[in-house]
């Protein structure tokens, strides 16, 4: 021992930036190498079929090529990552999706805020080994999450991506011989709180309203405002659309205005991104543009002649924030309702459906992968008099 302190104070003396924890970490990881070598080195056993060495411990095997190879696979079974808990693990997944997948920084923030919520109260999931996780302890957790129904259909898909995307990273990054629990599950079992879509679309008279109000309107702001109304994109879509994207009657959707984040100063900043949200095909499409929506691009055209985008003030791309903001007050001085600007694209989309438009050209349209989702997106619009009358002559 004492030789070794003298060999370790000798490497310490010519090495000026050493981290001494990690030297000291390594002298631990080499001493409990050593000591699996010794209570193994005599039970290591040849397979027939391929002659590679394994060892079993239990009902487990270690394989490897070599003596060392099938000790370094014990160690890291016994001390190694996979002892590690779903709360151990979770800054490496963070790292991994920040450094190695197109993920979004706003992302990345909402699964920060999200484990905080929902996985840090119950020590019972954090403290246990992710790969001595079953479909018993997962289903206690998510019996805790539901238990309320306060939580919605949206908010529990998303805290199980987190969970199905740790399970991912470890079984292909990590190389965990582990499969995925989760998948084992039937989901029906837990009750979630229900979205309601009532009034999330404008009424036919609403949107008239709107539109009669914007049309005398010449800022950037209120040009945008009109537009989506006839097109029905993503905010981020409709504030990246570039004066090229316009071509015989018709819009293409090639990119997004994305909200990045920075996870460690909270900054947020607006970028352009070519890459539609969901990263599926189905968001680069083009839209048919009626004579109203062409009049106000030539507005907009008029008012930025040589801005890189259709929608500009003062140089700068729109803000989403202000966006937003622009249309609650519109709303509130019009006497409606306060909305967003998603409920554009509750209100175009079913307005499409009650002209006979069918859910599947609805569902490309909206750059939407499945017609499912695109059904949740249309509401009855048609006013209550006019509904009345129609069921009256259905009966």
């Amino acid at each position: 021992m004492e030789k070794l302190n003298k060999e370790l104070s000798s490497l310490l003396a010519d090495c000026d930036n050493i981290d001494i924890a990690e030297v000291l970490s390594e002298i631990k990881m080499k001493k409990k190498l050593s000591e699996i070598q010794k209570q193994y080195k005599d039970k290591i056993k040849i397979r027939g079929d391929d002659c590679r060495l394994y060892v079993r411990i239990k009902d487990k095997q270690f394989f490897g090529n070599t003596a060392e190879e099938v000790f370094e696979k014990i160690y890291q079974h016994q001390y190694g990552l996979t002892t590690y808990s779903i709360y151990e693990l979770f800054p490496l997944y963070l790292d991994y999706r920040e450094q190695y997948t197109a993920v979004k920084s706003l992302t990345l923030k909402k699964y920060v805020n999200d484990f905080d919520k929902y996985f840090k109260p119950y020590k019972e999931i954090l403290d246990k080994p992710f790969t001595l996780l079953g479909v018993k302890d997962y289903i206690r957790f998510f019996n805790r999450w539901t238990a309320k129904l306060d939580m919605t259909a949206k908010t529990f898909n998303n805290l199980k991506s987190i969970i199905n995307g740790m399970y991912s990273f470890t079984i292909t990054e990590l190389d965990f011989d582990i499969t995925n629990k989760v998948r084992d599950i039937d989901m029906r079992q837990f009750q979630v709180k229900p979205v309601k879509h009532v009034d999330k679309a404008f009424t036919f008279e609403e949107r008239e309203m709107i539109l009669k109000y914007l049309s005398d309107k010449s800022d950037a702001y209120s040009l945008a405002l009109a537009f989506n109304f006839y097109c029905g994109m993503r905010i981020g879509e409709l504030l990246a659309l570039r004066h090229s994207d316009v071509t015989d009657g018709k819009i293409s959707i090639n990119g997004q205005l994305i909200k990045d984040v920075d996870i460690k100063t909270n900054k947020v900043n607006y970028v352009t991104s070519d890459i539609i949200k969901g990263y599926t095909e189905q968001g680069y499409r083009s839209l048919p543009l009626k004579q109203d929506a062409i009049d106000i691009l030539k507005k907009a055209k008029r008012n930025n002649p040589f801005g890189e985008y259709i929608f500009m003030q003062d140089g700068k791309q729109l803000n989403p924030d202000t966006y937003n903001s622009r249309l609650r007050r519109l709303c509130k001085k019009l006497g409606l309702k306060p909305r967003s600007s998603h409920s554009v694209r509750f209100t175009y989309a079913s307005l499409l459906y009650l002209n006979g438009v069918s859910s599947l050209n609805i569902s490309r349209l909206l750059g939407h992968t499945s017609v499912t989702m695109t059904n949740r997106y249309i509401n009855n619009i048609m006013p209550h008099e006019e509904l009345d009358e129609l069921v009256k002559q259905a009966l």
